[in-house]
C-alpha cells in the first residue's frame, strides 16, 4: 500500500469509530516502515487519526511528530491548514509536547498564521482555531513582537 492509501485507510477507520487494536497495531508497523516515503499532508491525517481512535505507541507519535517538525522547518512544505491540526493535537501527547515544543516552534507558528490571519477571507472558524492554539502554546512565548 502506499502511504497516501494507508493514511486515507487509517483515516476512514477513525471516522467510523473502528477500535480494533490489531488492525491499528499491523498499520502502525507499516506506517513505520514507510514513514519517510509520507508527505506531510498525509503524515497530519494518520496523526489525526491515531489520536482520535486512541490507539499508537509513543514510538509511532515521536515519528510522527519528528516528521511534521522537519517539515516545519522547510517552508512551504506543510500547509497552513495540517499546520493547525497539528498543533491542535501537539500539546495533547504530552510527554513529547513537554520536552519539544520550543519557543522557535512558536515564533514559527506565527509568522505562519500571520499573514494569513490579515487576509479578510481568512474563514472565521480557522481564526478561533489559530487563537485556541495560540492559547494552549503560550507559555513558549518569548520576546515575539506583537505580529497579529
Amino acid at each position: 500500500m502506499r502511504p497516501r492509501g494507508i493514511a486515507f485507510a487509517v483515516e476512514a477507520m477513525a471516522n467510523l469509530g473502528y477500535a480494533d487494536e490489531l488492525v491499528f497495531r499491523r498499520i502502525e508497523r507499516v506506517i513505520l516502515a514507510k514513514i519517510d516515503e509520507f508527505i506531510p499532508h498525509y503524515v497530519v491525517k494518520v496523526l489525526q487519526a491515531y489520536y482520535r481512535s486512541g490507539q499508537g505507541s509513543g514510538e509511532l507519535y515521536d515519528q510522527l511528530i519528528l516528521k511534521l517538525r522537519e517539515a516545519m522547518r522547510s517552508e512551504g512544505s506543510l500547509k497552513y491548514s495540517d499546520l493547525l491540526k497539528f498543533f491542535e493535537i501537539y500539546p495533547e501527547v504530552s510527554y513529547i509536547y513537554e520536552n519539544t515544543m520550543t519557543s522557535e516552534m512558536y515564533e514559527q507558528f506565527v509568522e505562519t498564521v500571520n499573514p494569513l490571519m490579515k487576509d479578510k477571507k481568512f474563514p472565521t472558524e480557522d481564526v478561533c482555531r489559530v487563537f485556541n492554539i495560540l492559547i494552549r502554546i503560550s507559555p513558549y512565548y518569548f520576546d515575539v513582537s506583537d505580529r497579529l
